[in-house]
């Protein structure tokens, strides 16, 4: 049996090992032999890729499931794959315009090569996929590249088989589907990669082959070998080729005989001489089902378990956390339970070999979530994100917000070198050299339109700065002081968890991330402590934070405490009170709502049952804040998006800080440098990934087809789902409601749109959310904030002219619940192959491409401007955000008493030509953003790493840069010995210290005796010189010798 899957599993090696024994498997292995078609009943999909692994195991192989459900295509591969080590390809396609997907591309192109390679064991398609015109076996082999050590190729060939095969040439690689050349070196990212490749070239023959980071640009491991496949279908199709053309005769097909009513598959040549596993209900029985499903109900899941008379039963939990927490629930009553980790959509049970697997999906109504393996997530960090291009707006600390106008070179105090040009009010140029160019910042402002330029004759700037650091002076004041005070309140602590909420826990839909499960325990600390809890917890929407809001309540419920949650809109008020009242169904727990929506009679009575303790948690507008509403005995306060509150409703929340526990929930992330500001003032929790195993969002570019629309939408309402129909503009909106109603008469339409006054547009979307309209015809207001779990399809029209975040953020709506979701990105006939990869862009690949990755970043900025609150929204606006979080730290650091040192930063000026040549990096932002990373440098470690990743990405290092990078260790060794100022030439080096920091008459002594030099001095009672003579190559050396005796 170890030869057949490859899994620790005992209990499959065993279900293996008797279904290999029965007669059932004898039977169907008979018929196959003999009639090459059999009929087999439905037992569940954990059985059938037993059985299928079984069968293929006596040379029946590759085993190609069919099916037209797009969750079993996708469940079967991972199941496969992951479960029992075998490789799995996925070769489907959606409708005829195959080449707009680059997702189903890579999928069947990794495929087909895999099958080349004889490197395929189980294919999972669709009829569409099977009747698919594809490249012939010697086309793909042509159009194929291989890469190894020492090959030797023409370099003007490889890039015009490049071109052919789809790539775009660009700057800088970050994408699927690019490719970059500079000099000798060749960056490019392919179909199965899970990182871009670098080719390295001496001559014509390959020196090196590596991986590297597409946001760090840096190599992480060398390889042997990589194979380059097309990134397009669109070359030449000699004949009509389809998979069939591929798979061998010894190929079995397993598929439902409801296949058979679809037209297509009549159409399909050759499948009848294949081999066929049929499910039919009147086909042969193996004598194995599927376990019933149990729904989070534990009391009906233990009165089933004590009737089961299976020897062997055993609990297949998704995660290490799932199984201790069945355990915990279960294994006291039940001690001969089997609970270990086993990531299976569904389990199996059969009487006669007294086996049953049951999963923790199906005893707590969990949907399936397929761990991948194949495609690693790229970590992304929206604070590494800089990008300067000519035209932005950018500050200078000295002088102000300017124009970045472009590159230049000039000679500074005798240095040919480059700088930035920056133009301000009346045309004033300031050349900023490279030297001081971390003074420069990209100007990112709150408030929309373009900022008013600095006048550098005026004092104005002056004044903005001396302002702004006033504002953070006392904001930064209030925050301290309500943090001394809440130190000083004893609060109430809550008890450890109880059973209860263990049973919550295990129900939840999802495997928590390990953000969640930090935020979760750092809540549940603050709460069993005497300190009242003041945290912030952030993430998008989706994130999972209702579900650390849900587990707080729960444990505060737990102690007999009352929960206020707080949201500024009725929609929002409407959302949690659903997923509450879903979470808590089955717990005595009461919850109630109050909102304008909520009739008055019953409003009365509810806040009659909060004042007399009959109403555990409480979910409101701010209508909770209103003096009518006595609460019995309220411990803790649940605050969703806070920053939506008026001035009025804050000064209630702020008294209220003082003896109660809060949870704060933002749908904005907050950039890590403030919370690093905030440290020990206010606490925060960041949820910055959605919860693992979701459903992936199935992107798809059509065309506008009536029939499509019409299929798309209806198979959403059928399935009992909502449809979000996004139109960009509001002139037209009413005519495209029209034209989709002609189109699917069946919808019940709502339409919503931006001009529309609040309260109107808070009923439109109730009403969508309670159901009562299935297809919301709307513009881009959807793109944040609503989370509708059973909206799991979204169209938007004319998606070529929408901008990655945006689309990045309205997809985000759909893809909320246990069901697979859908986004329709429909786009104009012609489409160019730029605007193919960009939309492509949203779900090709796992890590955030460049433009997404800038996106992202404003989006961090947003999430500051809310956190810091309105009033410092116009500082942030004058001065920009990044110069407003330098005063910021600075503020809070003088103001909670931190020392910082004095260091004084080394002024270097040179003769010697030091700069990065454009013939070296021709890309200007790479460039700048190097000379602003070397500006910043305050050790001789992160100067090497510049210089690796410099010979790592650009080739080998020209003088003027080496010269660069000399100039950069200069001044970080002399400012760690404070000489304020370093005169650097071919043939010498002089050292000047300031009045307060020279050299001691000891140390000068030291000095010329222990260093064969000759020193010449000159001195007054302000400043003290010291030259020597040296060469190029000792420069640096040289230098170090004598830092040595000054302290």
């Amino acid at each position: 049996m170890g030869n057949l899957i490859n899994t620790q599993s005992k209990i499959l090696a065993e279900i293996f090992s008797k279904l290999e024994k029965s007669t059932f498997f004898q039977r169907v292995l008979g018929e196959l032999k003999k009639e090459k078609r059999v009929f087999i009943k439905p037992a569940g999909k954990l059985f059938l890729e037993i059985l299928a692994i079984t069968i293929q195991k006596q040379g029946f192989s590759p085993v190609l499931f069919m099916s037209q459900d797009d969750e079993e295509l996708f469940f079967m591969r991972e199941e496969i794959r992951n479960i029992f080590r075998k490789k799995t390809g996925l070769f489907y396609s959606f409708n005829k315009e195959v080449s707009l997907n680059m997702e189903e591309i890579e999928d069947r192109f990794l495929t087909l090569h895999r099958m080349l390679t004889g490197d395929m064991e189980f294919i999972i398609t669709n009829l569409e996929g099977l009747m698919l015109n594809i490249p012939s076996e010697n086309i793909l082999k042509r159009y194929s590249l291989r890469f190894f050590n020492n090959q030797k190729l023409d370099f003007s060939f490889l890039i015009e088989s490049f071109n052919r095969m789809g790539f775009t040439r660009v700057n800088t690689v970050g994408e699927v589907g690019e490719f970059s050349v500079r000099g000798c070196i060749i960056d490019i990212y392919g179909y199965g990669m899970d990182f871009p490749k670098r080719i390295e070239f001496l001559g014509d023959i390959i020196i090196s082959l590596r991986s590297f980071d597409p946001f760090t640009q840096k190599t992480i491991r060398k390889e042997k070998k990589f194979t380059l496949l097309p990134i397009t279908e669109e070359f030449a199709l000699e004949k009509k080729n389809t998979l069939l053309d591929y798979i061998p005769d010894s190929s079995l097909f397993i598929f439902s005989e409801y296949l058979f009513l679809d037209e297509v598959f009549h159409k399909i040549p050759d499948l009848a001489g294949k081999y066929q596993i049929i499910l039919s209900n009147d086909g042969l029985d193996a004598g194995v089902k599927r376990p019933q499903e149990f729904h989070g109900n534990l009391r009906l899941f233990k009165e089933y378990l004590r009737k089961l008379r299976n020897k062997t039963i055993f609990i297949a939990c998704e995660s290490d956390e799932e199984r201790d927490r069945c355990e915990y629930l279960l294994s006291i009553e039940f001690p001969d339970l089997i609970f270990d980790v086993l990531n299976i959509g569904e389990g199996c049970m059969s009487e006669e070999w007294a086996i049953s697997i049951i999963t923790d999906k199906e005893i707590f109504g969990k949907g399936f979530h397929p761990k991948t393996i194949e495609k690693k997530e790229i970590p992304f960090k929206p604070e590494t994100v800089s990008e300067l291009n000519p035209g932005d707006y950018v500050v200078h600390v000295d002088y102000g917000i300017g124009v970045f106008e472009k590159m230049g070179k000039i000679k500074h105090k005798g240095q040919l070198t480059e700088c930035l040009l920056i133009r301000y009010e009346g045309g004033d140029i300031v050349y900023v050299p490279i030297s001081t160019m971390s003074k420069v910042s990209k100007y990112i402002g709150l408030i929309k339109g373009i900022p008013k330029l600095s006048n550098l004759s005026s004092m104005i700037w002056v004044k903005k700065k001396k302002s702004a650091v006033k504002a953070i002076e006392e904001m930064t004041k209030d925050l301290l002081k309500l943090y001394a005070e809440r130190k000083l309140v004893k609060g109430f602590s809550y008890s450890q968890d109880t059973v209860w909420q263990k049973e919550l826990e295990a129900s939840f839909p999802y495997e928590e991330t390990e953000d969640q499960l930090k935020a979760i325990k750092d809540i549940k600390d603050d709460m069993e402590s005497t300190k009242p809890m003041d945290r912030l917890v952030c993430g998008e929407v989706g994130y999972g934070k209702t579900e650390v809001a849900v587990r707080a309540a729960f444990k505060a419920v737990m102690d007999s405490k009352q929960v206020l949650l707080l949201a500024p809109t009725t929609v929002l008020t409407e959302q949690h009170f659903n997923t509450f009242r879903e979470r808590l169904k089955n717990f005595p727990m009461r919850t109630e709502m109050l909102s304008r929506f909520v009739k008055k009679s019953k409003q009365k009575n509810i806040i009659i049952d909060i004042k007399n303790g009959k109403v555990d948690i409480i979910i409101g507008t701010h209508r909770l804040l209103s003096n009518d509403i006595e609460f019995y005995d309220p411990g803790l306060l649940i605050i969703d998006e806070e920053h939506r509150f008026g001035v009025a409703q804050k000064e209630k929340l702020k008294e209220k800080r003082k003896v109660i526990d809060i949870l704060s929930m933002s749908a904005t992330p907050i950039p890590r440098t403030l919370q690093f500001s905030l440290l020990n003032i206010r606490d925060f929790s960041t949820i910055e990934t959605p919860p693992e195993g979701r459903l992936s969002v199935i992107t798809r570019i059509i065309h506008w087809n009536t029939r499509l629309i019409r299929e798309i939408i209806l198979s959403e309402i059928r399935r009992g789902g909502q449809v979000f129909f996004v139109y960009n503009r509001i002139h037209g909106l009413s005519s495209i409601a029209k034209r989709l109603k002609n189109i699917v008469p069946e919808a019940r339409i709502a339409v919503t749109h931006g001009r529309m006054k609040p309260s109107i547009i808070e009923e439109k979307m109730l009403d969508f959310l309670s159901g009562k309209c299935n297809l919301l015809v709307t513009t881009s207001i959807i793109e944040s904030g609503l989370d509708i779990p059973n909206a799991n399809t979204i169209i938007i029209d004319r998606a070529d002219t929408y901008g990655l975040a945006q689309l990045h953020q309205l997809r985000g709506r759909v893809g909320r619940s246990n069901r697979r979701a859908y986004c329709y990105l429909v786009v104009q006939q012609k489409l160019t192959m730029e605007a193919r990869k960009r939309l492509s862009t949203i779900y090709t690949h796992s890590h955030l491409g460049s433009g997404l990755a800038l996106a992202m970043k404003d989006l961090e900025i947003r999430g500051a401007g809310n956190l810091l609150g309105k009033r410092q929204h116009g500082h942030i606006a004058k001065i920009g955000y990044d110069l407003y979080m330098k005063l910021l730290q600075e503020t809070v650091r003088r103001l909670k008493g931190v020392k910082t040192s004095q260091m004084v930063i080394s002024e270097v000026v040179s003769s010697l030509t030091a700069y990065i040549p454009s013939t070296y990096i021709e890309d200007e932002s790479s460039r700048i953003d190097l000379y602003r990373r070397l500006s910043v440098c305050d050790m001789l470690n992160t100067v090497k790493e510049i210089e690796g990743e410099m010979k790592d990405r650009f080739g080998t290092l020209p003088h003027e840069v080496e010269t660069l990078l000399l100039l950069t260790r200069i001044k970080i060794i002399a400012s760690e010995k404070s000489v304020k100022k370093v005169s650097v030439k071919e043939n010498f080096l002089e050292l000047s210290f300031e009045k307060n920091r020279f050299p001691s008459k000891k140390n000068i002594e030291k000095l010329f005796s222990k260093v064969n030099k000759k020193f010449y001095i000159d001195y007054s009672e302000k400043f003290f010189k010291i030259r020597f003579k040296t060469e190029y190559k000792k420069i640096f050396s040289d230098l170090k010798k004598v830092l040595i005796f000054f302290p």
